[in-house]
């Protein structure tokens, strides 16, 4: 669900008009109005379904979550519904559907874990976070089997999870002709992410610092934004770069295709960071491959299934940025092995990640539970 001000949102969400189904859950900030109004919504809603209200009330079975109300304001909508499936993006998120479901709403609970809930999340919440979820959820979906492994061995029963990726509509993305490139004629390198630690930014930066004095024709492309910013661009400046790199901040679904289309290389530089997060998928690398851009990445978390290895990308290790370099320029003198490896990708791409052929797999899922 998109927040009412949010600034991106995926050209699907306007294609299907899917606004129109969206509803806000509304939780006052304001404790004393919280409260007040929680009162009287209990007291509006509890004739009609008393067991929820209460439910949603009972502290000492969910804690935090009763105490500030949130469950009451949760459980409010749903009050008159009933469902087939209930399906939760992200194990944080199929902890509320368990909620819905411990409460009455009928439908069988699927849970999608993606990367930061299962690397994350479990190490601030607790290990045995998802216990209650894994025993009382219907099904599991994990987008690699790096994923799935780890909800495994946080407890998930092997029989009730599945790796089911993340798609794309691959007819978006064309497999642009890159015309072999003369020497000196500017070359683009683009990543695609939000400017966090994870991303490793950082190691790209400096691995091209180091074909700066020989490659003056290589620009670097950054799609994305966040709190790393301004750090990212005093280390370019540092480095030299400032004139090679181009930060173009938060950019929309479609201008993101013209980003692709435009690159001659996809760099990657992924990492663990400090708090354990790391690449569940990295569904930017399906994009690219998509688009015929030879990929170069590290191997970690589910970058390693996303990519077909050796063949659409070379991996390397983590914060490596002499190893980062040697790739690229391995690729930016070979202009007939970047145009290999992007067909590649899209083949890769087109067999593995459309999403029409994951939307039935999907399907599948529901079915048998529902049979």
């Amino acid at each position: 669900i998109y927040q009412p001000n949010e600034m991106k949102v995926h050209s699907d969400i306007d294609r299907y008009d899917l606004m129109k189904r969206v509803e806000y859950l509304s939780i006052p900030q304001n404790k004393i109005i919280r409260i007040f109004k929680g009162i009287y919504i209990a007291i509006k809603n509890f004739y009609r379904r008393p067991y929820q209200i209460l439910n949603s009330l009972n502290f000492l079975k969910y804690g935090k979550e009763s105490l500030s109300l949130n469950h009451l304001y949760r459980i409010i909508p749903f009050l008159d519904e009933s469902f087939d499936i209930i399906h939760c993006h992200f194990g944080t998120i199929g902890i509320m559907g368990l909620f819905l479901k411990e409460s009455g709403i009928s439908g069988k609970l699927v849970t999608s874990f993606h990367g930061y809930d299962i690397n994350c999340y479990p190490k601030t919440a607790g290990m045995d976070v998802y216990k209650n979820l894994f025993r009382k959820g219907d099904f599991f979906t994990a987008n690699t089997s790096f994923i799935r492994n780890k909800a495994i061995a946080l407890g998930c029963d092997e029989k009730k999870i599945s790796i089911l990726p993340m798609g794309i509509r691959t007819e978006r993305f064309q497999l642009c002709e890159k015309k072999n490139k003369k020497k000196g004629d500017e070359l683009l390198i683009l990543t695609v992410g939000r400017l966090v630690e994870e991303k490793g930014h950082r190691y790209a930066l400096e691995a091209l610092a180091k074909l700066r004095g020989k490659y003056k024709n290589v620009k670097y492309i950054i799609a994305g934004d966040g709190p790393l910013k301004k750090d990212l661009e005093n280390l370019a400046g540092n480095l030299g770069m400032s004139d090679a790199v181009v930060f173009l901040g938060l950019v929309s679904d479609e201008k993101i295709i013209d980003c692709y289309n435009s690159a001659d290389i996809f760099l990657f530089p992924s990492i663990v960071s400090a708090d354990g997060a790391e690449e569940g998928q990295g569904l930017v690398l399906v994009e690219a491959q998509a688009a015929g851009l030879p990929v170069v990445a590290t191997s970690i978390g589910g970058i390693p299934e996303t990519v077909n290895v050796d063949k659409s990308a070379y991996l390397v290790p983590e914060k490596d940025s002499d190893a980062l370099a040697e790739k690229i320029v391995h690729l930016i003198e070979d202009p007939e092995k970047r145009m290999k490896m992007g067909e590649e990708g899209r083949c890769y791409v087109k067999e593995k990640y459309d999403i029409t052929n994951l939307s039935k797999q999907l399907i599948g899922i529901y079915q048998k539970l529902l049979s």
